[in-house]
């Protein structure tokens, strides 16, 4: 029997989780997991949390406290969290190596396993090193200019405000963070994992697997196209996974290395817990592995922990679901400046299933999408209350009213039990194909026909000129409730089990068929019909808005978000000819591009790279802004923009079909 093993992205413990951590990774985990389980596939969702590294290291030093004590508070915030939301794992633990030897062994054995097929290489580095404090400095203990786009504040590991990754030695100007002092450069042994010698692997990998999705896919080709680079494993800390050579005694491994491990440590507690064999898991061919990340960390997902797999000779990975960003009121949440939404203040104000539907609901996963307040406010009243829950309580209370509270005996349309058969259909591929926004809602579509078919048909008419044709709608009507409890069920899994409740089934609709919703309902007794969903109110709203700061320090107020028409006819949007194209060196997606717009040729910077080369853009007529504020990006002036649509851009070119279009001509 084939099985499928299901991971979430281990939640590092620096912090309890917020809203968007849930929307990327943890709730569609969990919505696949719960609609596999239904459909009787042997599936278990795994994670758990990710403990070492130097960010914990250096809290912990500030903090003056030992690392097992953020540790410990933070994990136990986490699983509390998850909780909160209904997200259930078959194994939830840890990779800290005081609390989980297991996973201090199951690391070494990955290590010596890879230093045996000779895949790990030692090598010379230059490693800074801070005299005042008399040690090392790995990445995060060093802060500096960055060398690529000049940001001050970059760490040494990585620059919030190009993207690119760092080595420590690669900053301009560095100090420590412990002292402040400049650190100086010394020479040590270190590790290498030769990532290098799976380039050919992963590519065809990559290129061959039809289940990775285009935003995992095309951001891992391109790294594999510039040329895959040895990985360095490890780091001059005592806080992490112990190197098993005795000549690497003082060092650990790096978090990296250790914590995608996690997923195979966590799955050999499960087994041995319930009498199952790990590498049933981890070395067959009978299972799929899926993996739910976020997209920041899709580089580790689809190119280093694959490398490793490889090489130990396990399972890869079936597909890998990349959830996009989570904004708030439309900007970048930030925990230093408290514009995060965490998930105890939520469900302190709501029930969790209003978070999981709005969540999911908001925007497809493969997209960015934001969090607002208002919308969510409407959200739930129009489409849950509204739709859905009113519809379940009236087709109820109907029955409980004028049926002696009894789901007759009776015929059901044909409409309504085709109508359920195509969208359990729909619902069903859509999760197969992880379309998590798609499939929930066509089960609100159901509900909606429910109430258009209640209302057309006008039951409480019936009751008294046609009770036989009565009895008849309101069966059809409660099959609908019946499916839409089961269908709803891995999305909103205490409504659904309301609803189940309120049909007078005494099971639990987690442990019914997922084919069930097919059914017909039984004719059976049923209790008094309660309300499914709370409605939100104009005070409930108002407190979770209290749950921000007043000012969230990167706009100047709701005005911000229209712009008057005098203000649109400042813009000066014209026809641009692309002249010339080339990528810019040093930046992952940047292309520089000279276009004519008529009187003058400008230079544009454009994030269009790997979804075009800059071959393929030269003679396209495109839309530009030409009047912006030249901005200098990796050394070019960029003294336009081009308009494109997506996170995957697609350029609004023109259509000369009618006629030819020059370049110059303005755009109204």
């Amino acid at each position: 029997m084939e099985k499928v093993l299901v991971t979430t992205a281990l939640a590092y413990t620096n912090g309890p989780l917020h809203i968007g951590h849930v929307r990327s990774t943890y709730l569609p985990a969990d919505v696949y997991t719960r609609f596999l389980k239904m459909r009787g596939v042997d599936a278990i969702h795994i994670g758990g949390t990710d403990n070492h590294g130097v960010p914990i290291a250096l809290q912990a030093e500030l903090e003056g406290k030992d690392p097992e004590e953020i540790v410990e508070k933070y994990h136990e915030m986490i699983e509390e969290d998850l909780e909160r939301l209904n997200i259930h794992f078959d194994e939830f633990s840890c990779t800290c190596r005081e609390f989980n030897p297991d996973h201090v062994d199951m690391t070494q054995w990955f290590f010596k396993r890879l230093y045996e097929e000779g895949y790990i290489e030692e090598r010379e580095v230059e490693q800074l090193y801070c005299p005042e404090c008399e040690r090392p400095l790995p990445d995060r203990y060093v802060e500096g200019v960055c060398p690529y786009c000049g940001a001050e504040g970059a760490r040494g590991d990585h620059c919030e405000a190009c993207g690119r990754y760092l080595e420590p030695v690669q900053l301009k100007e560095p100090k420590c963070v412990i002292c402040g002092s400049k650190p100086e450069v010394r020479r040590t042994m270190h590790l290498f994992f030769k990532l290098s010698e799976f380039e050919e692997d992963l590519k065809k990998w990559l290129k061959s697997n039809d289940n990775l999705p285009k935003n995992v896919r095309n951001y891992a080709i391109q790294w594999v196209r510039e040329g895959l680079k040895d990985w360095d494993i490890v780091r001059d800390l005592d806080w992490g996974v112990p190197v098993p050579l005795e000549r690497y005694k003082d060092k650990v491994f790096y978090v990296w290395f250790d914590a995608p491990i996690g997923y195979v440590t966590f799955t050999k507690q499960y087994c041995n817990r319930t009498g199952q064999n790990w590498k049933d898991y981890w070395f067959s061919e009978d299972t799929k592995i899926v993996h739910f990340i976020g997209k920041d960390i899709i580089i580790h997902h689809a190119l280093f922990w694959p490398a490793m797999l490889i090489g130990v000779g396990a399972t890869l990975p079936y597909t890998i679901v990349a959830g996009e960003y989570l904004t708030l009121e439309g900007e970048k949440m930030s925990t230093s400046r408290g514009w995060v939404v965490w998930v105890r203040d939520f469900t302190k104000l709501f029930p969790a299933d209003l978070l999981r539907y709005y969540l999911i609901v908001v925007s497809p996963l493969t997209r960015d999408a934001d969090f607002s307040w208002e919308d969510f406010r409407d959200r739930v009243n129009n489409e849950l209350v509204a739709n859905l829950g009113n519809f379940v309580y009236r087709t109820l209370s109907f029955i409980y009213r004028f049926l002696d509270g009894n789901v007759p005996e009776a015929e059901t349309d044909q409409e309504i039990v085709d109508r359920i058969k195509e969208t359990h259909r729909r619902v069903t591929k859509h999760l197969e194909k992880f379309r998590f926004r798609e499939a929930l809602t066509e089960v609100l579509r159901l509900s909606k026909f429910g109430n258009e078919y209640f209302q057309e048909h006008e039951p409480w008419k019936l009751k008294d000129e046609d009770p036989e044709r009565c009895a008849e709608v309101l069966r059809g009507c409660a099959r609908v409730v019946k499916a839409l409890a089961i269908m709803l069920a891995p999305f909103l899994p205490d409504s659904a089990e309301k609803m189940w409740q309120s049909l007078g089934y005494e099971d639990s609709v987690h442990d019914v068929d997922w084919e069930e919703a097919l059914k017909d309902v039984e004719a059976r007794e049923i209790p008094k019909p309660e309300p499914i969903f709370p409605k939100v109110t104009e005070e409930d709203l108002q407190k979770a808005k209290a749950l921000l700061p007043e000012e969230s320090g990167e706009s100047e107020g709701p005005d911000d978000e229209y712009v008057s028409l005098e203000e649109f006819n400042r813009l000066d949007l014209r026809v641009g000819e692309v002249k010339e194209a080339e990528r810019i060196e040093g930046s992952d997606r940047l292309i520089k591009l000279r276009i004519d717009v008529g009187d003058r040729t400008v230079t544009a910077v454009a994030g269009l790279y790997p979804t075009y080369e800059p071959e393929e853009l030269v003679g396209r007529k495109v839309v530009v802004l030409t009047n912006i504020q030249p901005k200098e990006m990796f050394g070019v002036r960029s003294e336009a923009m081009i308009l494109a649509v997506g996170d995957e851009p697609a350029l609004l070119t023109i259509d000369e079909s009618k006629r030819e279009v020059e370049p110059g001509e303005q755009i109204r």
